[in-house]
């Protein structure tokens, strides 16, 4: 007689997904077949079903007489330790990355001050006078005989070259 799984499982006192799990450990050929959206399940297929639901109860009141399987008090306890020590690590890690960078930080600002020292020095280099006390002996001397060209083309060599920066 064949039964669908909704009546397989309240026949053997579990849930429909549970019967479901169940056929679906089946060897391929003694799983039901599909007719449209349901299941039927035969007595060949029934009886395996209720020797693998055996064989697992069997299992589960074999660790309960052991007592090796926690109850749930204990496994939360656990979850609860596992979770508080891996926040505790996450939490030393970020403590690490706040250190270098502050570290890091510091080195930087020093490394600003001494850069930005170092510009207003040469600022004022600049910009301080440069000393007009030349000799006569510094001057070149003009003599008579030259041509004007010459003259030109010794104030070009002479003049200071300016600066990219003084340019505008």
């Amino acid at each position: 007689m064949a039964m669908t799984m909704t009546e397989a499982a309240n026949k053997l006192g579990v849930s429909r997904q549970y019967v479901s799990k169940l056929l679906k450990q089946l060897p391929i050929e003694a799983q039901p077949k599909r007719n449209g959206r349901s299941v039927s399940i035969d007595d060949k297929t029934y009886r395996l079903l209720s020797n693998k639901l055996g064989e697992h109860a069997t299992k589960t009141q074999q660790t309960k007489e052991t007592g090796t399987q926690p109850n749930a008090q204990q496994v939360t306890d656990e979850l609860r330790d596992d979770y508080i020590e891996r926040l505790k690590h996450e939490l030393d890690e970020r403590n690490k990355q706040i250190a270098e960078l502050t570290k890091s930080l510091q080195n930087e600002q020093q490394l600003r001050l001494v850069a930005d020292k170092r510009v207003d020095d040469m600022q004022k280099q600049l910009q301080a006078p440069e000393p007009e006390d030349k000799t006569p002996e510094d001057e070149p001397v003009e003599t008579v005989n030259e041509p004007v060209s010459d003259k030109i083309s010794k104030e070009k060599t002479t003049t200071k070259k300016k600066k990219w920066w003084q340019l505008w």
